[in-house]
């Protein structure tokens, strides 16, 4: 994703993106984990995942509109970002439920070390064969809800199978 930016790429800078990242609670939630002193990193998105169905075949390889599969964080940004410590807040802006693709995790992924990743279909994710995939939890939220987590935890999310529901999160 740190690739192709051009003066075109969508960007959303405007006053309610800041005022989330500089929310009060939010801010005292991650300051609670990580100090006072925090630097925001670029890598912010705004996915919309619509029904698989409606997926065009370049739109269902897309990681913010697509299944996104398991992977680590620390696994597919760049090398210079190997030794910081990354939390990651992933904000469901609508419910988010297994039906309409919602996040899952690995369980107690977050003291492993750094697995190998691979480029896959649709994205870059750990290979299959690495993973105990019946161990994965899925993770349904409702709208508002905040799930936090640091650099190594092993997440992805689900397909989009609904008929109709479009789930939009967002991710700092």
């Amino acid at each position: 994703p740190q690739k192709d930016i051009t003066p075109e790429t969508p960007l959303h800078v405007g006053p309610a993106v800041f005022g989330l990242l500089t929310h009060d609670r939010l801010l005292d939630v991650v300051q609670g984990f990580l100090g006072p002193e925090l630097v925001s990193n670029p890598v912010q998105h705004v996915r919309m995942k619509p029904p698989g169905r409606l997926l065009g075949p370049e739109r269902a390889r897309s990681y913010l509109a697509a299944r996104v599969p398991l992977h680590q964080d620390l696994g597919v940004l760049l090398p210079e970002a190997d030794s910081s410590t990354i939390l990651s807040c992933w904000v469901a802006v609508t419910d988010a439920d297994e039906e309409n693709g919602c996040m899952q995790v690995l369980p107690g992924s977050h003291r492993l070390p750094l697995y190998d990743h691979c480029p896959t279909e649709p994205q870059t994710g750990i290979p299959e064969h690495l993973l105990t995939l019946d161990d994965a939890v899925a993770l349904p939220m409702r709208a508002g809800s905040v799930l936090f987590f640091g650099q190594n935890l092993v997440h992805g999310s689900l397909d989009n199978t609904s008929e109709n529901s479009v789930r939009i999160s967002m991710d700092l």
